[in-house]
């Protein structure tokens, strides 16, 4: 499926990334740090550089002993399920709420012949799960679906989006943490 804004953001992002100055011309020893912006009406779509690394969903090492801990901890034959449709660059439903501490099967289902993702890096950081959520993401190829186990450790409200380029369609999520 053509999507145009998604590949006129990519080729601008690649295009902007090759004309950087190389770290002589700035001064010696000093590399300059790359930052690049696509906006659309929108927004800001692509944001690479410092902030990008402090918003990609690394969690400190003390989050990470207590979501091991709750994971070994879950019954997950108790589990709540929950299904995730991602479909034509929309998801469905828009709006997950779950209970803090409490054990989910997110199934997450790709009907589109494109392979998708589903990116809450907020949300991972602060969670127990099963899957590679690398950056803040899970990737579901095409016409997959996917199950993933989670527990959500901290109360409140996370921005969900289909991946880099969705925020310029307006398609955004909520996952709430209650």
């Amino acid at each position: 499926m053509f999507k145009p804004l998604r590949l006129s953001a990519a080729a601008l992002a690649l295009l902007l990334a090759g004309t950087a100055l190389p770290a002589h011309a700035v001064a010696p020893g000093i590399a300059p740090a790359v930052i690049i912006y696509v906006f659309t009406a929108a927004g800001p779509v692509i944001s690479l550089g410092q902030e990008a690394l402090s918003g990609a969903g690394f969690a400190s090492s003390e989050t990470r002993a207590k979501a091991e801990e709750a994971y070994k901890a879950a019954d997950w034959d108790k589990a709540k399920r929950v299904s995730l449709k991602l479909e034509d660059d929309m998801m469905n439903p828009a709006w997950l709420r779950l209970k803090a501490g409490k054990p989910y099967v997110l199934t997450l289902e790709n009907t589109d012949g494109d392979s998708g993702t589903l990116r809450a890096a907020d949300f991972f950081a602060g969670s127990a799960t099963s899957a590679d959520s690398t950056l803040g993401m899970v990737s579901v190829g095409a016409e997959e679906k996917k199950e993933i186990r989670v527990i959500a450790l901290e109360k409140g409200l996370y921005d969900m989006d289909m991946g880099l380029f969705s925020t310029a369609w307006g398609i955004l999520g909520k996952i709430e943490v209650y």
